[in-house]
């Protein structure tokens, strides 16, 4: 399993879930951001059959996350933010994502389900 850093969602590097960006996007912003994080994603080795898991609030880089995992053609499983370590550690290991992204107020317990879920496999 792949953990990304936040870096990769330039609005999100610096600040917590209750700070994400804009309100809104325009079509072609939107556009923009989907087709640049699918070719990151893509870039890492994300392709069709492969799950990416991401874990953030309704946010304007929600969708972009989704659609980029798309145009990969792989699938895109949200997951609940608001889950404990031992959820998200309970869904990552049904899962089994290749890749996760997460905004930084969830990387701990992202960290926390990828080690449990290393040992148990």
């Amino acid at each position: 399993m792949l953990f990304i850093h936040p870096i990769f969602f330039p609005a999100l590097a610096n600040r917590d879930s209750d700070d994400l960006g804009p309100v809104s996007l325009r079509v072609s912003a939107l556009v923009d951001k989907s087709r640049g994080l699918g070719k990151v994603f893509y870039s890492l080795g994300l392709r069709r059959g492969d799950f990416l898991a991401f874990y953030a609030p309704n946010c304007s880089n929600y969708h972009p996350c989704l659609f980029g995992a798309w145009l990969c053609g792989a699938t895109a499983a949200p997951g609940d933010p608001a889950l404990t370590e031992k959820g998200v550690e309970s869904q990552l290991g049904e899962l089994r994502p290749k890749m996760v992204v997460c905004t930084r107020d969830n990387m701990g317990k992202i960290k926390y389900a990828t080690v449990h879920n290393t040992k148990n496999t």
